[in-house]
């Protein structure tokens, strides 16, 4: 017997199976995506617990920067205190070396004014030596019996020459008074060199009594008095006066320059502090800055590490 398939029937199955060929390719791309899904979901797990462990360490890092930053801000207030109290003692040492040194520029100002009132008696000394010849003092000496006014000025210079504790031994008479000019040469360059800052008292007590007081000199001795009698004589007046008209304004000027002198210490001691304490100030900025340079640093690192 022969059957026959309806048509109907073998396309139904043609149907059935194509159905099953969707269904099938249907379930394994859902099969493929589980499966990448979960690949993906157990790789992500994983860089999570990677990424919370980073995390934990950043933190760990964060922490001490931040640690270290609070300390350096810490570190930056103190220095910032100890550097405004150098500052002000700064301001304050600065103060007292320009008093210092008003008051040192002040002493030296009239000192000077002073001492330049001594200069034309100084110079009028000088030039009274120069006026001096070695013919004028040969003839000076070469008098047999020379006058009072004459012998008195030769005294005078004999009292002002005289060393230290010495003055009782000299002898006004006229040959001992000769025997100071013995050397032409040497005579004048002891006129010349006198030590004039420090004539000493006695000797200058002494030639007062000749020459007269500050306040009331001698009307007979000066250089116009004594011209008539001897030219070199009355170069040997002028340099006595002059002489004793310099000591008396440098004896005035003294007590100043001994003031200048100690202020001027002071001011040399007060720029020497100062410029110690300027140097701590100089030390605490560069230490302050070094602070700031570390603290923006970290800063930028936080950040950094932040993102």
């Amino acid at each position: 017997k022969v059957y026959v398939t309806p048509k109907s029937y073998l396309e139904l199955i043609s149907f059935y199976k194509q159905l099953l060929a969707d269904k099938r390719a249907n379930a394994d791309m859902q099969i493929h995506r589980l499966a990448t899904g979960l690949a993906t979901l157990a790789k992500t797990e994983k860089d999570v617990a990677e990424l919370q462990e980073d995390l934990k360490t950043t933190m760990v890092k964060v922490e001490e920067k931040k640690k270290a930053t609070d300390k350096l801000i810490e570190q930056m207030g103190k220095q910032r205190g100890d550097s405004e109290v150098q500052q002000a003692k700064a301001a304050v040492e600065k103060e007292k070396a320009d008093k210092a040194a008003s008051k040192a520029q002040l002493i030296e100002q009239e000192a000077t004014k002073e001492l330049g009132s001594a200069a034309p008696a100084m110079q009028a000394a000088m030039g009274a030596v120069d006026c001096l010849s070695k013919a004028s003092i040969t003839e000076l000496k070469s008098m047999t019996t020379p006058s009072p006014a004459v012998l008195g000025v030769v005294n005078t210079v004999q009292y002002m020459m005289a060393p230290k504790g010495q003055l009782n031994k000299v002898k006004p008479a006229w040959n001992e008074a000769k025997k100071m000019m013995a050397s032409v040469d040497k005579f004048l360059e002891s006129l010349l060199y006198f030590d004039k800052d420090n004539l000493i008292a006695e000797n200058k007590a002494k030639v007062r009594t000749i020459a007269g007081s500050a306040e009331a000199p001698n009307p007979e001795f000066n250089y116009t008095a004594i011209k008539s009698k001897s030219s070199a004589a009355a170069g040997l007046c002028d340099w006595v006066v002059n002489i004793l008209i310099y000591h008396d304004i440098f004896l005035d000027v003294e007590p100043k320059r001994k003031l200048l002198a100690e202020a001027q210490v002071k001011l040399d001691d007060a720029n020497k502090k100062l410029a110690i304490v300027n140097e701590n100030v100089a030390m605490l900025n560069a230490r302050k800055q070094g602070f700031q340079d570390q603290l923006m640093e970290a800063t930028e690192e936080k950040n950094t590490d932040r993102k």
